[in-house]
């Protein structure tokens, strides 16, 4: 799913955040900024994904590759977090 407004989703109910965000699935989230933020939403369970740093300079998929922001690693962290909740 896509959170463009926080302030709005955490004004929903309880109820209404818990059946978009339920805690019995894993939650991946990617951010190209600030990840730490996102731990709110995934949960202990869940995992983030994303870049912390910023000013680096060439085309986009390239800082992306560089920085582990790709199809792939994507990928690779959802299968890890379905695994883990598989194990549970």
């Amino acid at each position: 799913m896509s959170m463009p407004n926080c302030a709005e989703f955490d004004r929903q109910t309880p109820e209404y955040r818990g059946a978009v965000l339920p805690r019995a699935l894993p939650v991946l989230a990617i951010e190209a900024g600030v990840s730490g933020f996102w731990r709110a939403y995934t949960g202990f369970d869940g995992d983030v994904l994303g870049i912390d740093r910023f000013g680096e300079s060439a085309p986009a998929a390239q800082v992306a590759a560089a920085l582990g922001l790709t199809r792939e690693a994507v990928c690779e962290r959802a299968r890890a977090l379905v695994r883990g909740a598989r194990s549970r």
